[in-house]
């Protein structure tokens, strides 16, 4: 596993999944080469690799290193990652596989030139949705890293995004050799809902990261207006002081619960106790944790995007709202009113969810990927 971002923040929240890093456990040593100083503890990895060892290693990247290579020129950037080489000379991998969209990519590719080891383009985000007041100097920097993405990208063995946001992207680089291969799910913890009717209080959940792009400040005061509602928000970001702060204004401090962080196996056991789950997301995606509500059977509430509408998070499935007090409010007071309608879309969603990303079938696709690398 070939990763520029740290892990240690991943582990301190709990996103911790059986065998993430070792599908159907195919390796018996997984290695974690991570571009960076962070140093995660091994202990903790041991549960996303499975019954296989593994061993963390570390190759620092120079600061500034989009600058000092004029702007991700290849030649450049081959120059500063040379050292890394015999390092995975020595690991002798017999698969590299990548979770990002920046040097590790390049790293694969100088591997897989070297050494013929196949490589696994994992991609995760879609970094061209759209956005505001992007500078001529940022419009540089990305063009010059997406002629790195679009020349890697063709040469790997096997891109895989984890949902069809990530599509668009792939096509906009001229990459057209690629499959839709999910997030692998917690495979045992999740429970799914068997009964539709309410809480004595009403139990909102929202799972995300708190930052402006993921905030849930209209949820919030959508929550403030109905007194009999208990809303749960899981994580933490540079936004927890300002919900914070709004929830005390509000004067719901009783009737609203901060969680910064929990195992994923706690979390996806938890679930099907609440009521619903309501999020909002700015973002190209489809999250993990929503992921996890829909296969849990919860009525789920996100908001509409103004320029694209992903398509695995369609009416069937979801109630979409605008990102407004009233959008969520809406939503919120429907499906409380309405039996049938608050028990048909949860049971729709569990049912669709499992056929689509059923955690054991999509722990097996990978696995086969793999085999086949490996030539059986």
């Amino acid at each position: 596993m070939i990763l520029s971002d740290p892990l240690t923040p991943l582990l301190e929240k709990g996103e911790v999944t059986a065998r993430y890093y070792n599908p159907g456990d195919v390796f018996s040593e997984v290695h974690i080469l991570l571009l960076n100083d962070d140093k995660p503890d091994a202990s903790a990895l041991k549960y996303m690799v499975g019954e296989a060892r593994v061993f963390i290693h570390n190759f620092n990247l120079p600061s500034k290193i989009s600058v000092k290579s004029f702007g991700w020129q290849t030649p450049l950037l081959e120059r500063f990652l040379q050292r890394v080489l015999p390092v995975i000379q020595d690991i002798a991998p017999d698969i590299l596989r990548t979770h990002g969209l920046s040097l590790e990519l390049l790293v694969a590719r100088m591997s897989k030139r070297r050494f013929g080891i196949p490589h696994v383009a994992s991609i995760h985000t879609n970094p061209h949705q759209p956005a505001q007041n992007v500078s001529l100097v940022r419009r540089f920097f990305v063009s010059g890293l997406d002629r790195l993405r679009s020349q890697v990208l063709k040469e790997a063995d096997e891109v895989l995004p984890v949902y069809e946001p990530a599509v668009p992207f792939l096509q906009s680089l001229g990459v057209s050799d690629f499959q839709v291969c999910y997030n692998v799910l917690n495979p045992s913890a999740i429970k799914r809902k068997a009964d539709y009717k309410l809480n004595k209080t009403v139990k909102v959940v929202c799972v995300s990261r708190q930052f402006q792009t993921k905030d849930p400040s209209n949820l919030i005061r959508a929550v403030a207006v109905i007194e009999n509602m208990h809303l749960t928000l899981i994580g933490d970001g540079e936004l927890h002081e300002a919900l914070a702060r709004l929830v005390n204004d509000l004067d719901i401090n009783d009737r609203v619960e901060f969680i910064p962080s929990i195992e994923n196996g706690d979390l996806c056991r938890l679930l099907s106790e609440f009521d619903f789950f309501a999020v909002h997301s700015d973002h190209w995606e489809v999250s993990k944790a929503v992921l996890e509500a829909l296969l849990s059977g919860l009525p789920v509430i996100i908001n509409k995007l103004p320029d694209y509408q992903i398509p695995e998070l369609s009416e069937e499935l979801c109630v979409l709202v605008e990102n407004s007090e009233e959008g969520y409010l809406g939503a919120l007071k429907k499906l409380i009113g309405d039996d049938v309608k608050r028990e048909e879309l949860g049971r729709n969603a569990a049912r669709v969810a499992w056929e689509r990303w059923d955690p054991q079938k999509s722990e097996a696709a990978y696995q086969d990927i793999y085999k086949d690398l490996l030539g059986g």
